[in-house]
């Protein structure tokens, strides 16, 4: 059996919510439930960055901060 979960928003979100749901062609309720199964699936910005610098890490030609900002202004140059 389904469950129902009630969220209480300002009318200016209720109404962004909407019209999102509208051009998607979805009711609301399956605009919300999409929205909030979508964001279980991506990692928060913490998530995201540890695995940034383990591919970063894992990286054999590893350029510093500094090295890649160097190459930018000397590409600029000519």
């Amino acid at each position: 059996m389904a469950e129902k979960i009630s969220v209480y928003v300002d009318k200016e979100l209720h109404k962004l919510f909407k019209t999102e749901a509208v051009k998607r062609g979805k009711t609301l309720s399956q605009f919300m439930v999409d929205a909030a199964v979508q964001s279980l699936h991506f990692p928060d910005r913490a998530s995201a960055g540890t695995r940034m610098d383990q591919v970063r890490e894992a990286q054999e030609n590893y350029f510093s901060t500094e090295e890649i900002l160097e190459i930018r202004n000397e590409s600029r140059r000519y």
